[in-house]
């Protein structure tokens, strides 16, 4: 018989790990978007610090 305690550790590893691949998934979704916008490109050309709105404009996208 599981002890009371055991059941809660499990559930809260459970959404440990749960979060943790959620957040890797949509951190690879980000890369492979930025990718194939050729976003960092875009961004490795700029030699100073650019507004989002300066960004946008210089790779012909819509600022959101």
């Amino acid at each position: 018989m599981a002890q009371a305690g055991s059941n809660e550790e499990t559930e809260v590893g459970f959404e440990k790990r749960m979060s943790q691949t959620l957040n890797a998934a949509f951190t690879t979704l980000g890369i492979a978007v930025g990718s194939k916008l050729a976003l960092f490109d875009l961004l490795s050309s700029f030699d100073e610090y650019k507004s989002s709105q300066e960004i946008a404009h210089a790779g012909g996208f819509r600022e959101r």
